[in-house]
């Protein structure tokens, strides 16, 4: 049961989003709070319940906690608003720290001093494991049945062990089973008199109010007690801030989702096994050895258990009082600094002191298929990941959801390709002694397997779909524009196509990096014959890859030092450049979010010759003549909206998400900026992301035989990777249909995953949503009309949600969402339509072929 209590503890953290959603919350005390309160009750309800075990006996109290315990939990799984949550939870745990109180005594009172480490460790598992156990099992229950069931579970589970223990619990405190005892005897011979050996002789009243006052008197005038209470608060302090920050930091820094979060706490179990079994092992011994030498230098013959003294059980708190620090400081560094999420979840075992390097290693070709189990002859979807070209990973996708919402009629490949300097390095001397991206020569390798070897899997290899998103969607477009592709694919998705700045394979950029890189691994004066790629040869895998990630580090804002290149072989020239030449596959399925922009630009642009700067420096090969027309056409419509509104350059006002058709519109307002800022960031969501996706669905469109879908996510917050990205919490793409609480309706989310499962399968993309009032999807540039429909993706209703979002570590922002409210809130619902793409948001056709003008310098 002390587990039960316990787990109680952090069952639900995993959930608290969701919790405080639901309840139309978005204050981080309150998060931290509604999970701490709990212990708030765990502190006051030993000062009560202890004392009252002297005097009832353990069993009373424990049967009296069980009820108590299980009626506040029930009323937690009820409750309807967060302060009686929040009060429920105190109460649940004033009766739930009956155990952890008096497991001790109980202990106490069935197991010689000499021999108490074994059956201490094995009840210490208990409260220690239950915080671990708790959010893993309440991260898979959050995400497949709601927050509320974990309370369910707990009073379940809490009812069951209560009947248990009704019936097999026996007494174990000696004055009450003795007292017991005399009662009886008194009875049975007459003889009031008749007392049991260990009775204090107090009145009952008396008794009470010494076994009330002792805890407290102890606490204050015992240093002993004193310190290691405080030593304990302390460690369980922090103990719990990790259990309440794990859910913001695995969910929002590195992308988990609710059941993952769950399993990083297994680095506190891991810990905690590791101290238990150390107490285990060596506090019995030492307390013996240290009662022996007690004995022989002195007559204990007066004291109980002679030697031996309580103090002797805590020789590893000093080596644990060491390691709770480090390891704190540690999980907060590595959280702070973006290092890879294997290192905080491992700083929570708090004995892990290794050095700290890069995940990832350049033996990394692997691919995974998804396939049902009676596949025959199903088209292929193969996936790319994106991550600009440095980051991410095969294992954070997982088709199988979305291939089930389509009922199994194709099958999937994600495919893994080398990442940072090892699939992107690139200088003269690289292409004169290996080969330059290779990364895309990767993929290529893994199309090239597809059409041997997926009909051993049940795959037709003449109806693969190659799909990415962002630099994922990005390659899948510049492969397209390859010879060497031609036959591996007849169809592409798009996702937010990344395609960045992409200089010659000699020039100045990527040989700078090439020259740094060496430099950071000891090979550019090396004082050798070797040359620097000889010397790069040589260098061991782990310090390449962290001299990888530091070259990127010194680049510019939001942007990667790797990436493809033109090299002349198998990219022979910039996408924009390409189109004109044909492109490989025959279909388009393209998109974009409405808000690609913040976290690739700088946010601290607030006047004109900031913009200008953040021109100058993320494109140096713009002329003057290239800014003074990009001001023409961005700046301009900037001081249009100030104008027609009135209002001055400096202008601050809240930012909120455009509806595309009427002013004012994205660029100079939306969901994260207003004004200059906005200007930039709208600058480079369309110079990077948006117009790629644009022209290349020109380039189907206009092809013999070819065909162009075209979407916008305009769902807020609507960030880049919202719709796709692994672990955004929308996970629109690859969650289950049925995944509750967030700002995308169920059909919406079901016709989403269809409409990609259509384009796969058939070849083209449907509606199926049924709240939509859109029932046919135009094609872009449909033949005979040549208009550029779009669809546009959105919701209406909802309760707005505000979360702030945090940008390179410093500029905060309040960022606003729409989710499901209660009975009196407006619902969400489903707003699709199909909107003329080269009207929306004020002209965006016009400025893509500004910018396609333009791409010459700003894409190399």
């Amino acid at each position: 049961m002390a587990n039960e209590t316990q787990l109680h503890l952090a069952l639900f953290a995993p959930g608290v989003p969701q919790l405080m959603r639901e309840f139309h919350s978005d204050s981080e005390e309150l998060t931290t709070f509604v999970v701490s309160i709990y212990n708030l009750g765990m502190a006051f309800g030993p000062l009560l319940i202890a004392p009252l075990s002297e005097v009832y006996g353990r069993v009373k109290i424990y049967h009296v906690c069980n009820v108590g315990f299980v009626g506040f939990v029930i009323g937690c799984a009820l409750a309807p608003n967060l302060q009686s949550l929040i009060a429920l939870r105190f109460l649940s745990g004033v009766f739930g720290a009956c155990f952890s109180a008096n497991g001790g005594g109980s202990i106490a009172d069935m197991v010689p001093q000499e021999r108490r480490a074994g059956a201490m460790a094995a009840f210490t598992l208990g409260p220690l494991l239950g915080p671990i156990a708790g959010p893993i099992a309440g991260g898979f229950i959050t995400s497949a049945k709601g927050w509320r069931w974990n309370f369910w579970l707990v009073a379940i589970v809490g009812t069951f062990l209560s009947l248990v223990m009704a019936l097999t619990l026996k007494e174990s405190f000696h004055p009450v089973i003795l007292e017991a005892k005399a009662a009886r005897l008194r009875k049975s011979t007459g003889n009031p008199l008749l007392r049991s050996k260990l009775d204090s002789g107090l009145s009952f009243k008396h008794n009470l109010r010494r076994s009330l006052v002792r805890p407290v008197k102890i606490l204050v005038y015992s240093p002993v007690v004193t310190l290691i209470s405080l030593y304990i608060a302390v460690t369980f302090g922090y103990l719990n801030l990790m259990f309440t920050s794990f859910t913001e930091i695995f969910e929002d820094y590195y992308g988990f989702t609710p059941d993952q979060v769950g399993l990083a706490y297994l680095g506190l179990g891991v810990g905690s096994l590791v101290g238990v079994a150390l107490f285990r092992l060596t506090s019995d011994r030492y307390l013996a050895r240290k009662a022996a030498d007690a004995n022989a230098g002195g007559d204990n013959s007066d004291v109980p258990n002679g030697g031996m003294k309580p103090e002797y059980r805590l020789t590893n708190l000093p080596i644990g009082s060491l390691l709770v620090p480090i390891g704190l400081f540690i999980y907060g560094w590595t959280t702070q600094y973006h290092i890879h999420w294997m290192y905080p979840k491992t700083e929570a075992e708090e004995v892990s002191l290794r050095s700290f390097n890069v995940t990832g290693d350049e033996d990394c070709l692997f691919l995974n298929v998804f396939a049902p189990a009676d596949a025959q002859d199903l088209p292929v979807l193969v996936w790319i990941h994106g991550g600009g070209y440095s980051l991410d990973e095969a294992a954070s996708f997982d088709f199988s959801t979305q291939m089930g919402t389509n009922n199994n009629t194709y099958l999937a490949v994600v495919i893994q390709y080398r990442l940072g300097a090892f699939g992107f390095l690139s200088s003269a001397d690289v292409v004169a002694n290996g080969v330059g991206n290779a990364g895309l020569h990767d993929m290529v390798f893994a199309l090239q397997w597809v059409q041997k070897y997926i009909c051993k899997f049940g795959g037709d290899p003449g109806k693969v779909t190659v799909a990415g998103q962002s630099a994922g969607a990005g390659a899948a477009l510049l492969l397209a524009t390859t010879d060497i592709i031609d036959g591996l694919f007849s169809g592409v998705i798009a996702s937010s196509p990344y395609i960045t700045t992409q200089p010659q394979f000699d020039g100045y950029r990527p040989t700078s990096n090439y020259q740094l890189l060496a430099e950071r691994v000891n090979c550019s004066s090396t004082g050798s014959s070797l040359s620097l790629f000889s010397c790069l040869q040589n260098v061991d895998s782990v310090s390449l890859q962290n001299a990888s990630d530091w070259v990127s580090t010194q680049g510019r804002y939001g942007q990667w030092a790797w990436g493809p290149v033109t090299d002349g072989n198998l990219i022979k020239d910039t996408l924009s450049n390409q189109l004109s030449h044909g492109l490989k596959g025959s279909r388009l399925l393209t998109s974009n979010v409405a808000d690609e922009g913040p976290y690739f630009t700088p946010q601290n642009i607030t006047s004109q010759a900031d913009f200008v700067s953040f021109l100058q420096s993320n494109y140096p090969k713009l002329t003057t003549s290239n800014i003074t027309e990009i001001l023409a056409t961005y700046a301009q419509k900037h001081e249009d909206f100030l104008k027609a509104n009135s209002k001055d350059a400096n202008n601050t006002d809240p930012g909120f998400a455009t509806n595309g058709r009427n002013a004012p519109y994205a660029t100079t307002v939306s969901n994260y900026a207003t004004g200059w800022q906005q200007v930039a960031n709208n600058f480079y969501a369309e110079a990077t992301v948006i117009c790629p996706s644009h022209w290349v669905a020109d380039a189907y469109a206009a092809k013999k035989g070819g065909q162009a879908w075209r979407y916008q996510f305009s769902i807020p917050p609507a960030y880049h990777g919202l719709d796709v990205g692994s672990g955004s919490g929308f996970d629109v793409l690859l969650a289950d249909v049925n995944t509750p609480n967030t700002s995308i309706t169920l059909p919406l989310r079901r016709g989403l995953q269809t409409a990609w499962g259509d384009f796969i399968v058939n070849g083209a993309p449907t509606l199926r949503c049924s709240g939509s009032n859109v029932s046919v999807w135009p094609q872009w540039r449909m033949a005979g009309d040549g208009v550029a429909h779009m669809l546009n993706v959105n919701v209406t209703g909802g309760v707005p949600t505000e979360k702030e979002s945090t940008f390179d570590g410093m500029v905060k922002l309040q960022i606003t969402s729409y989710l499901p409210g209660g009975a009196n809130d407006p619902p969400l619902q489903d707003a699709l339509d199909v909107v003329d793409g080269e009207k929306w948001e004020d002209g965006r056709g016009e400025r893509c072929r500004m910018l396609a003008t333009l791409s010459h310098w700003i894409n190399e």
